[in-house]
Parts: C-alpha cells; sequence; structure tokens
C-alpha cells in the first residue's frame, strides 16, 4: 500500500487557529438575543397604536362621507340640481353630520401622535426581526392614519365653509333676473302679452329660490355654527338678502294689474277695430278688405298673445300667493282684471275671429 504524502508541518501547525478563527467567526455573526423586557415593552406599545388608528376609523369614515357630498352641492358647475334641490339637500346632511365630528377627528389624530410619540426604535437588533417588523408596519400606518385625519378635518371645515358663500351668492341669480323682469313689467302698455307669458317662468322661478331660501335658511346656519361652533359670517348678508329678493317680488307683483288692464284694453280695441273693419268691407269691399285682413291679422295675433298670458296665470297667481302677501284687496283686483281679460278674449273670439 502506497502512503499518502504527509502535510507540511506549517499546515498542521495552522490547523489549530483556522479553527478557532472560523469558531470566532460564526460567534461574531450570530444575532444577539432581543431582551425580553424591551420586546414586551415594544409590543405593548404597537398594541396601543394599532388600537387608536382603528379607534379612529369611524370618524374618518364619517367625514370622508361627507366631504365629497358637500363638495357637490356647493359647486355651482355640478350636477346636483337646481337651488331648491341643493338647499333640501345641504339641510338634510347637514343634520346626519355628528356635531363633534370636527372635535373627534382633532382628538383621534391627537391620539394617533401620542401612540407614535410613544413608539420604540424598530431595531432588529434589539427587538428581534419579527417584532421590528410589526413595530415598522404600525408606525407607518400610524403616521397615514394621522395625515388622513388631519387631511380629513381640514377638508370637512373647508366644505362646511363653503355652504354660506354658496348658500348667499345663490340668491344673487334671482336678484340680477328680476331687474329684467321689472324692465318688461313697467311699461304694461308697451309689453306684448306672449312676451309677458314667457317672463311669467322668471317670477316664478325667483319665487321658488325666495321660497326655499327663506324655508331652509335658519335650519342650514343653524348646523352650520353647531358644527363649525361659531356663526357663520355669511348668516346676515343672507339674512339680507333673502329679504330683498321678498322685496323685489312684491315691487314686481304690483305691477301685473296694470299689465292686465293694458291687455283687456288692447282685446276691447282689437274687437272694436275688427268690427269697423267687418262693417267698412260690407259698405266697401274692395276698397276696404285689405284693411280688415290686416286688421284681423293684427287681432288674431294679439289675442293669441293673450291667451298665452291667460295660461300663465295660474302658475302666476300661485308664485304671488306665496311670494309677495298680496294684499285682500290687491288679490281681489287681480283676479277681476284676469276675469275682464278673459271675458274680452272670448268675446273677440265669438264674435270677430276669421
Amino acid at each position: 500500500m502506497r502512503r499518502l504524502p504527509s502535510l507540511p508541518a506549517r499546515i498542521l501547525r495552522a490547523i489549530p487557529m483556522l479553527l478557532i478563527c472560523a469558531a470566532d467567526a460564526r460567534a461574531q455573526t450570530a444575532p444577539p438575543t432581543p431582551d425580553p423586557a424591551k420586546v414586551h415593552d415594544a409590543l405593548d406599545k404597537i398594541k396601543k397604536l394599532d388600537e387608536s388608528v382603528n379607534a379612529s376609523t369611524p370618524a374618518l369614515s364619517h367625514a370622508k362621507t361627507h366631504i365629497p357630498e358637500l363638495q357637490s352641492l356647493t359647486d355651482p358647475s355640478s350636477d346636483a340640481g337646481d337651488f331648491t334641490a341643493r338647499a333640501q339637500a345641504i339641510d338634510k346632511g347637514l343634520k346626519t353630520i355628528d356635531a363633534n365630528l370636527l372635535t373627534a377627528l382633532s382628538d383621534r389624530s391627537a391620539d394617533v401622535q401620542k401612540a407614535l410619540d410613544a413608539m420604540p426604535s424598530c431595531d432588529k437588533a434589539e427587538l428581534g426581526e419579527d417584532v421590528a417588523a410589526s413595530c415598522t408596519t404600525a408606525s407607518t400606518d400610524g403616521h397615514v392614519r394621522k395625515s388622513d385625519l388631519d387631511s380629513a378635518k381640514t377638508s370637512l371645515t373647508e366644505q362646511l365653509n363653503e355652504v354660506g358663500p354658496y348658500f348667499k351668492t345663490s340668491l344673487d341669480g334671482p336678484a340680477k333676473e328680476l331687474p329684467k323682469l321689472d324692465t318688461l313689467w313697467s311699461a304694461p302698455n308697451d309689453l306684448a302679452a306672449a312676451d309677458f307669458a314667457a317672463s311669467v317662468q322668471t317670477f316664478k322661478n325667483s319665487c321658488d329660490v325666495y321660497q326655499n331660501a327663506k324655508s331652509f335658511k335658519a335650519s342650514i346656519y343653524r348646523s352650520l355654527k353647531t358644527l363649525l361652533k361659531a356663526d357663520d359670517p355669511t348668516s346676515n348678508d343672507a339674512d339680507a338678502a333673502v329679504i330683498a329678493l321678498g322685496d323685489k317680488l312684491k315691487d314686481e307683483t304690483g305691477k301685473v294689474n296694470a299689465i292686465f288692464v293694458a291687455f283687456q284694453k288692447t282685446a276691447d280695441d282689437n274687437t272694436a277695430k275688427v268690427s269697423d273693419s267687418t262693417t267698412a268691407v260690407a259698405a266697401t269691399p274692395i276698397a276696404s278688405a285689405q284693411a280688415a285682413s290686416d286688421a284681423a291679422t293684427a287681432a288674431n295675433k294679439a289675442v293669441n298673445g293673450i291667451a298665452a298670458a291667460i295660461a300663465a296665470w295660474p302658475d302666476l297667481e300661485g308664485s304671488i300667493k306665496s311670494c309677495s302677501s298680496a294684499d285682500t284687496i290687491h288679490s281681489a283686483q287681480l283676479r277681476e282684471a284676469v276675469k275682464g281679460l278673459q271675458d274680452s278674449n272670448k268675446s273677440y273670439a265669438r264674435n270677430c275671429r276669421l
């Protein structure tokens, strides 16, 4: 049998040292055992942070529900409907918001911050890999939640503060439309009946805004005061705008009687003109035929317009009763004027329409 060659003496002498170094290297790379007390303390603080985050969820969810709703309702360019629909929705929405929601958002944010401040450093060497990972996750979640709570409080406060200006601004539209109506209705003798009939919708729309503003104003601003813990600075301006709109509607109502009287005179004049033309045609058929035809055409056009004005009366009457508080005498005068106009139009239709 052949013998294996022996190792050099110097290598044999180095083997014990190499074994010692290898053992020392293994000893240096082995992780230290975490301090049980520190781990227990870290787990307790992680639990408290998780609890504070979870406890803030209801307030945050409540706020996130109402922020976009209010944003849509106070944005004139949104498809949330007209002023009436928006005012009703705003009033209802504000009443469903917890009176202490803004305070709750602040308190929960403070609770999360307090728990974050108490958190240890998420050091693997001190806590071990698993606990350190849980510590990092909890801290990250805590910072995100605090940011969300603070943002929700800011956004909700901003949206609540937008309600008052929106309410006040919504009254500006009718206030700008009524002067155009005033220009028409202030000149009854020059006002075409068809134009009057078309303008009734402007009065009705303005009346609807006035009625709803008057109905919801106090309730909406009362809710805002409860939620914001302060009076909304636009409250007095909104009161003044509602009163001013009501006064303008009353002013326009006072012009309607003269308009119907003028229309009745037009109807009576048309009847007389057509009757005279008919008599003239009988006397001088060739000479008077064209004039009679023109008179009848003009009269028919005017009477058609008056018929449209009469048809618009029920809506106008309803708005007048709702918004102008017309006194008994004025109301009676209006009804009498409408009856006279109806009688005149019927008389024309019965005797003169070609």
